[in-house]
């Protein structure tokens, strides 16, 4: 991957203290699926709630009704 094709992402959790933070390096163009299992192992979660991505005040869900 070159330097352009790489994101940067600082992962903070809110209201934790003390302070949780992650910075991962995924490909610019990650579905948020396969960002979802990033962060994840990036945490050591085991991936056993739904979740939401949010940057500022946009958000994304996991889509309710998926997999039932």
């Amino acid at each position: 991957m070159s330097a352009d094709t790489i994101a940067r992402l600082k992962i903070t959790l809110d209201h934790v203290k003390p302070a949780v933070l992650r910075r991962i390096e995924v490909p610019f163009d990650i579905r948020l699926d396969r960002l979802h299992l990033t962060i994840q192992a990036a945490m050591g979660w085991t991936n056993s709630h739904l979740y939401e991505l949010r940057a500022g005040d946009v958000g994304w869900r996991y889509p309710s009704g998926r997999g039932r």
